[in-house]
């Protein structure tokens, strides 16, 4: 008995989880299923807590009755309340205990209440703010840090450009261009043309963004990452976030009289806002990651402007000093 449980209560799992993906929105279904079966097998018996999903007997998806459809919503809510989070229970993953008083709960419920319940357990997976769109199981606070480091990276990349367009005339600008992206008197043109470097970074954040979270073991210790091959153009550009970035220096930012003041004591060369911009410069620049690290990025400035001009960290660490005010 014991060799033939483990492929049933796989197939079970794989039924539910498809139908949990046939009613989910299109933009999240692929995540909603990938969350979903990345949280069962992190736990220490996967197996045990789907047979306590009630993920019994199997039901055939295509051609089923109105009371299949009832059963398979029943499995899919347990399913999706057990590892995404119950709304009623403030987004908490229900507990073992927790599955059987919420499967006695919903038992009878009707199709359309089921496909209520199933739907509020997976909106927790999307949230919208002004354009842009987190997608991932995150805390209220987790969403507001990626939302505001957005934010925040829109206002940093527009005074970029504006203060490279200075470059021309302002000395002190000049310096710090070149501090960052290497001068010569001859480049007369280079100010102008970083600075629409940044308006094109700022117009693509402007038109919307993706956030995903991406909790995969083997990318904890990344901040993020983006797809930039030619086959991955897409009209919004998508950032996926990893362990990391929940992890970076917070960096909080107040407005006063127009001017950008830095309030923590020190700023860390690794920020939820500067992660953004790096992102965003390898989706719209096509940036490289040819050095990392503030002193790297001044010597490449000084040694090879051409990479200098090219370097994610080179364009995220100019514009966090415009935002700073800091011309060294």
């Amino acid at each position: 008995m014991g060799m033939l449980r483990k492929k049933p209560v796989d197939k079970r799992f794989a039924d539910t989880a498809e139908f949990i993906r046939s009613k989910a929105a299109p933009d999240i279904a692929d995540h909603a299923v990938n969350v979903i079966a990345d949280k069962i097998n992190k736990l220490p018996n996967p197996e045990k807590y789907v047979e306590a999903l009630s993920l019994g007997s199997r039901f055939d998806i295509i051609g089923r009755s109105s009371e299949t459809d009832r059963r398979h919503y029943i499995r899919a809510v347990l399913l999706a309340a057990g590892t995404l989070g119950d709304p009623e229970k403030g987004g908490k993953p229900l507990q073992l205990f927790e599955v059987e008083a919420k499967k006695k709960a919903i038992k009878d419920l009707k199709a359309d209440q089921l496909a209520k319940m199933l739907a509020d357990c997976l909106a927790q997976i999307k949230a919208s703010k002004g354009g842009i769109t987190f997608i991932g199981t995150a805390t209220s606070l987790e969403k507001n840090r990626a939302f505001l480091a957005i934010e925040k990276v829109e206002e940093s990349v527009n005074r970029a450009s504006m203060a490279l367009m200075r470059a021309k005339y302002d000395a002190k600008e000049r310096d710090r261009m070149q501090l960052w992206f290497g001068h010569k008197p001859s480049e007369t043109g280079l100010g102008p043309e970083l600075s629409r470097k940044y308006q094109q970074v700022y117009q693509r954040l402007h038109g919307g963004v993706e956030v995903i979270r991406d909790d995969s073991p083997a990318k904890d210790n990344v901040f993020a990452y983006v797809y930039t091959d030619p086959g991955y153009n897409v009209p919004v550009p998508k950032i996926y976030l990893c362990g990391a970035f929940w992890r970076a220096t917070q960096v909080s930012w107040s407005q006063s009289g127009g001017a950008w003041v830095k309030v923590d004591k020190e700023m860390r060369n690794d920020n939820p806002l500067g992660v953004i911009i790096h992102e965003m410069t390898h989706i719209v620049l096509g940036t490289k990651d040819h050095k990392y690290g503030k002193s790297k990025c001044k010597t490449l400035a000084t040694s090879n402007p051409g990479q200098a001009r090219e370097n994610a960290d080179n364009f995220e660490y100019y514009s966090e000093a415009v935002m700073l005010g800091d011309y060294s």
